[in-house]
């Protein structure tokens, strides 16, 4: 099942905010702390199979979101996963990311709880009938 998001970013509290925001879900929210850290869970099959979506901080040294975002639309592996930058810039900076659909979303902060809970645990459901509906026609 589907149901695994990863977060990076290099502030604590935010990454702390992130894990307590969907404690009571049926989400589970992974962190990281930078992206060296991200990549080499994402290296990982069993882990890749799980993962409804990736959200990384823009900032972060020394490699920042964008250059995340790069290699893992790069990978064949990883560029299916639904990709969202935290920033606290506006999201028209990153409307050509968006209009090319490498980036499918923007998380500005401050942000909505309620709404970012819903965002995901609807991605997840999504995704969780995407693959019981192919599950079943494969079988038949």
């Amino acid at each position: 099942m589907k149901n695994t998001v990863v977060m990076v970013d290099d502030n604590d509290d935010m990454r702390d905010a992130f894990e307590q925001l969907f404690e009571r879900t049926s989400l589970n929210v992974v962190c990281f702390a930078n992206v060296m850290d991200a990549t080499i869970y994402l290296k990982n099959p069993a882990n890749i199979s799980k993962i409804i979506a990736i959200v990384s901080d823009l900032m972060m040294g020394p490699t920042d979101g964008l250059d995340f975002l790069s290699y893992i639309k790069s990978k064949p592996e990883l560029a299916a996963i639904d990709f969202y930058l935290l920033t606290g810039s506006t999201v028209v900076v990153f409307e050509p990311y968006l209009k090319s659909q490498v980036l499918k979303g923007v998380i500005e902060k401050p942000f909505d709880p309620k709404t970012l809970i819903s965002l995901f645990t609807n991605t997840a459901s999504n995704s969780n009938l995407t693959a019981t509906n192919n599950s079943q026609k494969i079988a038949a």
